[in-house]
Parts: C-alpha cells; sequence; structure tokens
C-alpha cells in the first residue's frame, strides 16, 4: 500500500503568525506558490493563500504591511498523515476540495501532498499497470 510519505512533497517554506501579509505575499512571489503555510516553532498552524490576501485584506483597506498573517489565516485545516494511504488522501482532498493538504507528523509539518504529487503517483501507476509489470497493477488498490 502506497503511503503519503512516498509522495508527498518537502515543506515549502512557511511564515509566521507575526509575519505581515506582504511579507507572505513576498514568500509566494519568490517560490512561485499560490500559498503559504503558518508555522509557530515548527508547528502548523494555519494557511494563507493569495486569494486571502486579496478578500480578507486587500477589498477590506487592511494594510498588508502591518496586518499579521495571523489575522487571515484558515487555521481549520485538513491535513494528512505520512502513514495515511493514498486512496485515504484522494478522499480528503476531494472532500475538502483542496488542491494541497499540510502533512503532519506529532504536531510538526513534514510535507505537502498537492494535486500534482498525486498525479505523478497515478502515471506512474498508470504505466506499471499498461507495461503488464509482473505482479503490478491491475487496479489503483492493488498498486498500493
Amino acid at each position: 500500500m502506497n503511503k503519503i510519505r512516498d509522495i508527498m512533497s518537502p515543506a515549502p517554506p512557511g511564515t509566521t503568525p507575526a509575519d505581515s501579509l506582504a511579507a507572505a505575499a513576498k514568500v509566494m512571489r519568490d517560490e512561485g506558490i499560490s500559498s503559504v503555510l503558518v508555522l509557530d516553532r515548527g508547528k502548523l498552524r494555519g494557511m494563507v493563500t493569495d486569494r486571502d490576501i486579496i478578500l480578507r485584506a486587500v477589498a477590506e483597506d487592511r494594510d498588508p504591511r502591518t496586518t499579521p498573517v495571523s489575522d487571515i489565516c484558515t487555521q481549520d485545516l485538513a491535513v494528512l498523515s505520512p502513514d495515511d494511504d493514498v486512496t485515504e488522501a484522494t478522499r480528503i482532498i476531494h472532500e475538502h476540495a483542496e488542491n494541497r493538504v499540510p502533512v503532519v507528523e506529532d504536531g510538526h509539518l513534514v510535507g505537502v501532498l498537492s494535486l500534482a504529487d498525486l498525479a505523478l503517483w497515478l502515471g506512474e501507476w498508470s504505466s506499471k499497470r499498461d507495461a503488464g509489470v509482473p505482479g503490478g497493477c491491475t487496479t489503483v488498490r492493488s498498486c498500493e
């Protein structure tokens, strides 16, 4: 059975609850990402997206240079464990309509599972199935 730890991406750069929205936006720009995880001493506290900054701050006339991330970040996040199986991950991503889900172990962020990670895994699964790999996959479940 494939575990999340086998297909997840490493934890991306994050921000702290006290950092400004402008600082979070600069991380997004520099890393080419659309969301930043909010960490407090390595523990996941939330996520802020570029859309959050626009709708919850700029549209409300809040100053991104002085507004802390903690004022607008989403704190109630769906999370995965590195030991969760891929089938569970797809259910959670679908159920919560998320493009990426933090992977947490003992309260600490250890990675992120994105739709791209799942697509790469599915591509590998399909290749094995199509190639008729001995003992290989005939269904997604048999390839886990």
